[in-house]
């Protein structure tokens, strides 16, 4: 089975985040380690983990502005150093 048929198949329809454990010819109960591999993989491209990093402590609206405004004077410092 190529990687790119396992990783269609190990796909849950519906599901949030979510993968099967398929069954290989060295493996005939399942790859655990593909699938775990395979729903690291389907975290990561979702974004679920920085979210909830991000929502891990309560972060005022001041506090966000602040840091926004720190973010875009850092990008328009770039842009100057380019020109």
């Amino acid at each position: 089975m190529s990687e790119q048929t396992k990783n269609l198949k190990s796909v849950v329809p519906g599901a949030g985040v979510a993968v099967k454990v398929l069954p290989t010819k060295s493996c005939p109960k399942g790859d655990i380690n593909y699938a775990l591999k395979a729903f690291k993989r389907e975290v990561k491209d979702s974004g679920k983990m920085e979210d909830y990093n991000d929502r891990r402590y309560y972060v005022s609206k001041g506090q966000k502005r602040k840091k926004e405004l720190e973010r875009a004077k850092y990008f328009q410092y770039l842009d100057d150093q380019e020109q």
